[in-house]
């Protein structure tokens, strides 16, 4: 396909490309590849201009992105990452969608423009640095463990979602206090996580009652499930 050069999207789906190498034009701006077998690398580095990437149901592929990108979305079992997603090299990226990835023993390196991060079932043994993004606006992390983590995030962020996310009493109280010291509005949901031991929960509580910052809405400890609200100073 790479000499349609007029060929700007792309959608591959049920398509085994074992034996054989995705070749496509550089015009190209947006890829959609669901439930496809690969046996080389997914892309070309010389699909300079693509803009937007969707991944699912991939089957054990080596994943080398091209510049410059403005979206990418993976998801579902078995995207291989064989060399850590060195995404700080795609100036253009805004918009990340990671999902079902192991990323368990390398780092998620991103360009400073990231404005919004979804991850869904990312398995990481290291922390989420996000503190220096000054563009994130919105991060939503779901069916994912952090155990002791805390989250350091940048002033700019408005936005945050954890659903499902198994954290500790500890991380949730660093994150209350991030939220007390942002300088604008901004909302944190948590619903339905697992936050560990839950014989500590009660220190949350105190804690949000001590807050004269926070507004704290549909709180319910058994589901641990919460909203917070920076109010407007």
């Amino acid at each position: 396909m790479q000499n349609c050069t007029q060929l700007q999207k792309l959608k591959l789906h049920g398509v085994d490309l074992s034996d054989h190498e995705l070749l496509l034009s550089d015009n190209i701006t947006s890829i959609n590849v669901d439930y496809v077998t690969f046996a080389k690398n997914l892309l070309p580095r010389h699909c300079s201009q693509l803009q937007k990437l969707e991944l699912q149901h991939i089957n054990r592929c080596n994943l080398e992105l091209p510049r410059p990108l403005t979206s990418i979305t993976t998801d579902r079992d078995s995207v291989t990452i064989t060399a850590g997603l060195a995404l700080q090299h795609f100036p253009q990226l805004k918009e990340l969608f990671l999902g079902y990835l192991n990323l368990a023993n390398h780092e998620l390196l991103l360009p400073g423009s990231i404005a919004s991060i979804y991850l869904l079932a990312v398995t990481m043994t290291g922390r989420l640095l996000l503190q220096h993004y000054t563009n994130l606006h919105s991060i939503s992390l779901n069916n994912m463990k952090l155990q002791d983590h805390s989250i350091p995030l940048p002033t700019s962020i408005n936005y945050i979602r954890l659903y499902k996310v198994t954290l500790s009493v500890r991380s949730v109280l660093a994150l209350v206090e991030q939220m007390e010291n942002l300088p604008h509005e901004a909302t944190c949901g948590l619903f339905n996580c697992q936050v560990q031991p839950s014989n500590e929960h009660s220190l949350v509580q105190q804690r949000l009652k001590q807050s004269s910052k926070l507004c704290v809405d549909n709180y319910n400890p058994n589901e641990f499930t919460m909203q917070l609200h920076v109010r407007k100073t």
